[in-house]
């Protein structure tokens, strides 16, 4: 994966010669943005672990064409952060995209660096199963592409596209200071017989190399078939492969149940297959979503040597349900969306403050343009089961065609018992100026 952070890194140097440029096999065009950003806990500060980000974001997108069959394209992010404690979190290469691609009429297949697109409801979306993600700030993850071979073909309601994966990209973890992981001085827990572990203070934590079982990140692949008609639309998907969501074992001596540092991390990997579907039903400026998913392990029960419970037990669901409504305003279109979600799991091994917030959970989030150059986002998510609350919101400043100031508070609200309660204090404010080209 080093090799491909390398090339991409050189494709993205093309950029600073212009935004067009005409090579004799192809023709070229590039855009993107670069983004300064800044970042800071509105409660936290330590000289220990990371509680603010300060640094350079740059979003390249090129483009290649030649004839009418052939194309290249390139995207992702490359994020420098002075103000990481992390090594690891100093400079983060998040390629999504880089592949060839052949077309012929209605067929197309792709091979290299790509993400297949899930459709699905907005803020959770039960078919993003297939590709990994960087958790670095594990409230706004960033998406990462896959290395594989797909194929699609598009016919006039309906398309599929199949998509295979020698070696899946292993989901990128928060660096060993970062703020994310558990600091404060109980970890509540509803683990066999105990209750609640303590921390140490300046608790330091150490990231291990993965545990993999069934060849996790081997021949993964994915199915997607899609029909879009008038009066409705359906997605339904087959994945078989790694799981996507971080699964953590900890290695940490105790007394009485208080945990001694450094503590150790341990990545699980396992395999599993989902199906999954959605649908979208539009009614004038209405619209209504579901979706759900059913992600089984391969093997019922996993254990771990050394361990007498079952590290991963059980079937998962999730399930989606909402409606979005769009109204006509004089700064553009006022969108509003609320979804009910819900997950279960089978699993009665489960440490409760890793259980998900959307367990049980209302969703609201609002876009309102104000003008041309103000828009305001706001987005609300009610965990019903703990009580919890994350709140989000946004101002966008459109200074010209180029240049937008962006404005974001993040505010976590919930009983020590829960997993948003652990990180109560962590509220942030960030700034971002971004140049479009």
């Amino acid at each position: 994966m080093l090799r491909t952070h390398v090339v991409f890194a050189m494709l993205s140097i093309l950029f600073l010669n212009g935004c067009h440029l005409s090579l004799a096999w192809a023709d070229w065009e590039a855009q993107g943005n670069v983004r300064i950003f800044n970042s800071q806990s509105l409660h936290l500060h330590s000289t220990e672990f990371s509680t603010k980000s300060s640094g350079l974001e740059f979003n390249p997108q090129l483009q290649g064409k030649w004839g009418s069959s052939g194309r290249l394209k390139v995207n992702g992010r490359v994020s420098v952060d002075g103000a990481a404690k992390d090594s690891s979190e100093r400079l983060r290469i998040q390629e999504r995209n880089f592949f060839l691609q052949a077309s012929k009429k209605s067929f197309s297949a792709r091979l290299g660096i790509q993400d297949l697109t899930m459709p699905g409801p907005d803020i959770l979306n039960p078919m993003d199963v297939i590709h990994p993600k960087d958790f670095k700030n594990p409230l706004a993850p960033v998406e990462l592409g896959s290395l594989g071979l797909s194929a699609g073909q598009n016919f006039e309601s309906w398309n599929y596209s199949v998509l295979y994966i020698p070696l899946q990209t292993p989901p990128r973890l928060p660096g060993e200071k970062s703020i994310w992981w558990p600091r404060k001085k109980r970890l509540p827990l509803d683990y066999e017989f105990v209750d609640e572990a303590r921390i140490p203070e300046n608790v330091e934590y150490r990231i291990q190399g993965p545990i993999e079982v069934d060849r996790a990140r081997k021949d993964n692949f994915a199915i997607l078939s899609s029909y879009i008609g008038l009066d409705f639309e359906t997605h339904f998907l087959i994945y078989e492969g790694l799981s996507l969501d971080p699964q953590l074992l900890f290695n940490a001596s105790s007394t009485n149940f208080v945990l001694e540092s450094p503590i150790e991390l341990i990545p699980f990997y396992y395999r599993h297959r989902v199906i999954a579907n959605s649908w979208v039903i539009p009614m004038g400026n209405w619209s209504f979503k579901a979706s759900g998913s059913l992600k089984s392990p391969l093997k019922s029960k996993m254990y771990v040597a050394g361990r007498t419970n079952p590290i991963v037990e059980g079937s998962e669901s999730t399930g989606v349900i909402g409606v979005e409504k769009n109204i006509d305003s004089k700064g553009g279109f006022l969108t509003i969306i609320l979804q009910k979600t819900w997950e279960k799991r089978e699993s009665s091994n489960q440490i409760s403050f890793l259980r998900s917030v959307f367990e049980n959970a209302w969703n609201f989030a609002i876009r309102y343009p104000l003008n041309e150059q103000n828009q305001i986002l706001a987005g609300l998510v009610y965990d019903s089961v703990g009580k919890s609350s994350i709140t989000q919101l946004s101002y966008t400043f459109r200074i010209s065609d180029q240049w937008s100031l962006d404005a974001h508070l993040q505010f976590l609200e919930g009983k020590d018992t829960t997993m948003v309660g652990l990180y109560r204090n962590y509220d942030q404010g960030a700034l971002k100026m971004t140049y479009n080209f």
